[in-house]
């Protein structure tokens, strides 16, 4: 079945996965003659750009983005002071301190690094965010005397039955005798676009943000658009948790 480009659809609607029971785009700098080499943090010299990634930004370069993934394949992105973000002493481009902010302690993990071109880390950390004032008032509202609420504050890596890796993160009502309750938005390494709602094992809903397809298909929106899209997608997926989790 076709995904729907707006919004998720209920599970039922959507293709079988495999899933287990279970922005900012960068633009490589110009690469013109050389004034001086630009070098990777502790690194060799990498080809001379001379001027930053942002489109638009002719300020000069400061460094190359730190990042590298779990492949050995580094970014090479080069960022002014301005366009540049910093993560724990490391200068990235926008994306990677994204990737890096949203696996927290496991970014020290090369298994757990997404591959350069891979947004799935920091797509769950980014709509969990978004979605965590809303689905704390749904969970509240039906949990048990003796339960409390967790919530993850980074991003989790797991392996597929098929290899493949996974980012997540959960909500959970828990009390002394264990987990009664799960809901995690996921993203698998196959296609970094999806998003995938699951409670507990099962998956209950998947589909593309509307910010990404729009971005896919070419389209120019005005703020009040963006913003439009983005209210229309997570009050669905607000409306359809509320019904999941009061059957």
């Amino acid at each position: 079945m076709r995904r729907v480009p707006r919004h998720p659809r209920k599970h039922d609607q959507m293709s079988k996965t495999g899933a287990p029971a279970q922005q900012q785009a960068f633009d490589e700098a110009n690469m013109d003659d050389p004034t001086a080499p630009v070098r990777q943090p502790g690194g060799g010299a990498l080809p001379v750009v001379i001027r930053c990634g942002e489109t638009g930004c002719d300020a000069q370069p400061v460094e190359a983005c730190a990042y590298v993934d779990s492949r050995g394949s580094a970014c090479r992105t080069h960022w002014c002071e301005e366009h540049g973000s910093e993560v724990s002493g490391r200068r990235y481009c926008r994306r990677h301190a994204g990737t890096v902010a949203a696996l927290g302690s496991k970014a020290n993990n090369p298994r757990a690094l997404p591959d350069v071109g891979h947004r799935g880390a920091s797509l769950v950390r980014w709509v969990y965010r978004d979605l965590d004032p809303a689905l704390t008032v749904i969970l509240e509202k039906v949990s048990q005397a003796n339960e409390h609420l967790l919530r993850d504050t980074e991003v989790a890596v797991g392996r597929a039955t098929d290899g493949g890796r996974y980012w997540e993160m959960s909500w959970k009502l828990a009390s002394p005798s264990g987990v009664r309750m799960r809901i995690t938005l996921m993203v698998e390494e196959k296609d970094d676009s999806v998003v995938f709602v699951r409670m507990g094992d099962n998956v209950l809903a998947s589909g593309v943000p509307p910010w990404i397809e729009a971005r896919r298909s070419g389209q120019t929106l005005t703020e009040d658009e963006d913003r439009e899209q983005r209210r229309s997608f997570y009050a669905f997926l607000e409306q359809y948790l509320t019904e999941a989790v009061n059957p």
